[in-house]
């Protein structure tokens, strides 16, 4: 099985450099580095490369979209082509994330490969990852909204916002939540109309529900 796993990026200064890797512990000689940077340089026709040199045995994969390239450092016995089929996708699971994210994407990735997991299931696991990345995305953005809402004081911004973050809403739930303004809660139900007469809200008869158009 590889013996590590590593993104190489492009310093201006110092060339190819190992930014990330998984296991940390095992030792990536920076000469080997710039033999794969060399090696990459050289055959460029082809986003793949094998390096066999000087006691090193890799297979890297170079991202043209993302200017980075993702390598395994292999085991004396082991047979590069076997691993060629998962550094490709393994590029678009690890290398787009934040750099925070990339070492635990790197320790997954490490994982996919020791246990073979076929390419199509880390296509599925990158979907997951993305799916709850999504759900944290969206958490963010509904707690900014709410923080908006609590310092609102004009009620028809109050209530778009409240309707926003609440995917749609009551009367009565809307009153009972926005109680705390000095409006009557009939005035809630006049600005509702009003929102649905100038189209930035709808409401359905069905359920009573008003959401924002």
């Amino acid at each position: 099985m590889p013996l590590a796993i590593f993104v190489i990026e492009w310093d201006p200064f110092e060339g190819a450099i190992v930014t990330h890797q998984y296991p940390t512990e095992v030792e990536i000689d920076p000469n080997n580095v710039q033999t794969i940077d060399v090696t990459h340089q050289f055959q460029k026709e082809s986003p793949w490369i094998v390096v066999e040199d000087k006691g090193i045995k890799a297979v890297s994969y170079m991202n043209e979209k993302f200017q980075k390239a993702i390598a395994l450092l292999l085991a004396p016995n082991e047979v590069p082509v076997t691993f060629v089929k998962f550094l490709e996708q393994l590029s678009e699971f690890v290398l787009p994330v934040d750099d925070d994210k990339v070492p635990q994407r790197l320790k997954e990735s490490f994982t996919f490969i020791q246990a073979e997991i076929p390419v199509n299931e880390i296509v599925l696991m990158d979907f997951a990852h993305q799916i709850e990345q999504a759900k944290e995305d969206m958490f963010d953005f509904k707690r900014r909204i709410q923080v908006i809402l609590d310092h609102c004081s004009e009620i028809s911004t109050k209530v778009l916002l409240f309707l926003a973050i609440n995917d749609g809403s009551t009367l009565e739930k809307i009153e009972q939540e926005i109680a705390d303004l000095p409006e009557d809660p009939a005035s809630i139900e006049s600005v509702l109309q009003d929102l649905v007469d100038k189209g930035l809200v709808r409401v359905s008869g069905k359920d009573g529900m008003y959401r924002v158009s």
